[in-house]
């Protein structure tokens, strides 16, 4: 019960973090009165302190299995104490929207442990973090920046296994992720060049390395894994901006204003495009040749989707949006055992609604970034010498990208559509014991690791 309800309050969290971090990314396009001096305008250093919470996931000692299984979790949390270092430059437009590029450095010491029956133990642990970050906002007033993130982080940590007898090894989990989140930044009154900051940051999956047969002591096995699935950030710092606040030029900028209003309807669209996904599975892991592997395997194959949407065209040329989609996949890996089993992984289908922000760049074209949630499907096959199961399995996570849209000369009715579309998060079911065949065992589970996505497509404005 315990355990339930702590997944619960989890699930909670992730979806209070998820509305905030959305919330953060639409706010600063919805604000667009000028507020102001330029404080933002300049390079900062900054730093400070905050929480950092990591998943792990792993699977240890697999010959074990069932008799003792003690090595092995997943999801499991470690939390801790970080502190971080950082140097931006910010600018600031003349219609006050605010760029911003970011180098940082952060470090924590994020763990967890699992004893064996025997004395084994196995170890999975994030260390620091290095991240390039762009930053997009808008000032709430002259003193506060309201913004959103998007970049990329090393997230890294060890992998380490100790076998009853002393004989130990780790290895490292290097990997570049991507990082979203979002954050306020406030000069306080006493100062133009100290202000404080507060940022939440999302790590939406996180590095992996398997090992081979004794590649960390007597008892490893060739299958073994380490595993960082995410990472939530929170932290708050102070930062210092080089030289003096510029006098804001908003009053000069007059920017041209499209009121042709073709981005200002309902519309449904379809088309289709390719799509690319990589797979993990293991089955059977009660063999010892473990030979029902797929690792990191990836496939590319043609999609076709449906779409409806509404937006609203401002007066100042931003164009906000509601998407529903649902898109048909058909990526599909396959292993085989040393017993003539097999064992495939296959997507089938997408469903998302997200938000899109876009800006005109002329009367009949609109390039937008996209950001929302979607319900990734997908299904195991697993096959012995005499049975065969499949289930399916799906996830409900963060869906992100961008977009161009093109409406012809000929026509103010029927427009084109160009996007780019990610799913960064892992899609993974653990297998129960007997469930598939009587070969799949309590260790076994099947994975999809992200997708990335290319679509061209047609819409109808009504």
């Amino acid at each position: 019960m315990k355990i339930m309800k702590i997944m619960k309050i989890m699930k909670i969290i992730n979806f209070i973090f998820y509305s905030f971090a959305l919330m953060i990314a639409i706010l600063p396009f919805t604000l667009l009165q000028a507020k102001g001096i330029d404080l933002f305008d300049r390079y900062y250093i900054g730093g400070g302190t905050g929480i950092a919470v990591t998943e792990f996931s792993s699977k240890a000692d697999r010959d074990d299995f069932p008799a003792s299984d003690q090595e092995s979790f997943h999801s499991k949390h470690g939390s801790a104490v970080m502190s971080y270092i950082q140097l931006g430059k910010d600018w600031q437009l003349d219609n006050e929207i605010i760029v911003g590029a970011i180098i940082d450095y952060s470090w924590f010491n994020n763990r967890y442990r699992k004893h064996g029956q025997s004395g084994d133990f196995a170890t999975v642990s994030s260390h620091d973090s290095y991240s390039i970050k762009i930053k997009l906002g808008y000032p709430l007033n002259q003193r506060t920046l309201a913004y959103g993130i998007l970049g990329v982080g090393s997230l890294r940590g060890k992998f380490k296994f100790q076998d009853d007898n002393g004989s130990n090894g780790t290895k490292s989990l290097n990997g570049a992720r991507m990082i979203l989140g979002g954050g306020i930044n406030y000069f306080t009154p006493y100062s133009d060049n100290w202000s404080l900051s507060l940022e939440a940051l999302y790590y939406p999956s996180g590095p992996k390395t398997s090992v081979d047969e004794n590649e960390l002591s007597t008892d490893t096995d060739s299958g073994d894994f380490g595993l960082i699935n995410g990472m939530y950030m929170i932290k708050a710092g102070i930062n210092y901006s080089f030289g003096d606040a510029k006098e804001t030029s908003a009053t000069s900028y007059i920017p041209k204003v499209y009121n042709l209003k073709l981005f200002d309807r309902i519309y449904i669209g379809a088309g289709a495009g390719l799509a690319s996904t990589q797979f993990d599975a293991f089955l059977d892991s009660d063999s010892d040749s473990n030979a029902d592997i797929i690792d990191r395997k990836s496939d590319t194959g043609g999609l076709g989707y449906i779409q409806i949407g509404r937006d609203w065209q401002f007066n100042n040329n931003f164009v906000l949006g509601l998407n529903l989609d649902y898109q048909i996949l058909n990526n599909k890996v396959k292993g085989s055992g040393a017993d003539d089993d097999t064992v495939s992984v296959k997507s089938k289908d997408i469903t998302s609604i997200r938000g899109k922000l876009g800006y005109l760049l002329s009367e009949r074209i609109l390039t937008y970034g996209t950001l929302g949630l979607a319900s990734y499907r997908a299904e195991v096959f697993h096959q012995d010498a005499d049975e065969s199961g499949k289930k399916s399995f799906n996830k409900i996570n963060l869906f992100l990208g961008g977009g161009v849209e093109w409406f012809m000369p000929a026509s103010d009715n029927v427009s084109f559509q160009l996007e780019g579309l990610y799913f960064p998060t892992r899609v993974k079911k653990n297998i129960a014991e007997d469930s598939l065949t009587s070969s799949t065992d309590g260790l076994d589970f099947a994975q999809v690791n992200h997708a990335s996505i290319v679509k061209f497509g047609i819409n109808y404005s009504f």
